[in-house]
C-alpha cells in the first residue's frame, strides 16, 4: 500500500513538470521509471525461478513453438522501426510504418494467445507446476505491455494522419519526432526482453 502512494505521489509531481526539468523532457524520465521497474520486475522473478530450478522443485516443460516464431515477429517489428531515418522520413512514410508496427503487434497477441490455448488443450496449466506458473506469468506479463503500448501507438497513428501536411518531415515536427522516439525505445525493450525471457527460460528448461 506504501509504494502505490508513493508512486502515485511520483507520477503526480512528474505530472507538474515542465517539459524540460533537469535538461531532459519529462517523457524520457516517466519512460526510463517504468522500464527499470520492468527490469526489477523480471530479474526478481528470473532469480526466483533460478532458486526453485536449483533446489530440483520444478518439472521440465516444453515452449510452445510459437513463443520462437513471435519473437521473429518482434525482431521484425524492431527491425522496422530501426531502420527509419529521422532526418529523411516524411509523416506519410511514418504512418505507415506505425501501421505495420501495430498489424505485427496485435499478430503477436494473437498467436501468443493461441500458443497459451495449444497449452492448455495439452493440459498445462498455469498451476500445473511451478515452472508451467512461471511461464504463463512471464509470456503474460509481456502480453499485458505489448498490450499497454498499442493504445498509445494507435492514438500518435491517429494523430499524425489527422495533420494536414502528410509530406511534412518528421524532423521538422518537435512532438512527433520526440513520440517516435518514444514509441521506438519502448518498443525496443519489450523486442530485447522477450528474446531475453525465451532465451532464459529455454537455457533453464535446457540445463535442468
Amino acid at each position: 500500500m506504501v509504494n502505490i502512494i508513493q508512486y502515485t505521489n511520483l507520477a503526480l509531481e512528474l505530472s507538474k513538470m515542465s517539459n524540460s526539468s533537469f535538461g531532459i523532457h519529462k517523457s524520457w524520465i516517466i519512460l526510463t521509471l517504468v522500464l527499470a521497474s520492468m527490469c526489477m520486475l523480471f530479474l526478481a522473478s528470473s532469480a526466483a525461478l533460478i532458486y526453485l530450478q536449483v533446489n530440483k522443485d520444478l518439472k521440465s516443460i516444453q515452449l510452445p513453438f510459437l513463443f520462437y516464431f513471435n519473437t521473429l515477429l518482434l525482431l521484425i517489428s524492431s527491425y522496422i522501426f530501426h531502420k527509419v531515418n529521422l532526418k529523411t522520413i516524411n509523416l506519410l512514410n511514418l504512418i505507415y510504418t506505425y501501421k505495420i508496427i501495430l498489424y505485427l503487434s496485435v499478430a503477436f497477441l494473437i498467436l501468443q494467445s493461441i500458443a497459451w490455448f495449444n497449452l492448455m488443450s495439452n493440459h498445462i496449466f498455469s498451476n500445473s507446476d511451478r515452472l508451467s506458473g512461471f511461464m504463463y506469468f512471464f509470456s503474460g506479463l509481456h502480453f499485458l505491455h505489448v498490450l499497454g503500448g498499442i493504445p498509445f501507438l494507435t492514438y500518435h497513428y491517429i494523430k499524425i494522419k489527422n495533420l494536414n501536411n502528410p509530406l511534412l518531415l518528421l524532423s521538422e515536427n518537435e512532438s512527433a519526432e520526440l513520440n517516435f522516439k518514444i514509441l521506438r525505445t519502448y518498443w525496443h525493450f519489450l523486442d530485447l526482453l522477450w528474446i531475453y525471457l525465451i532465451a532464459f527460460l529455454s537455457v533453464m528448461i535446457y540445463l535442468f
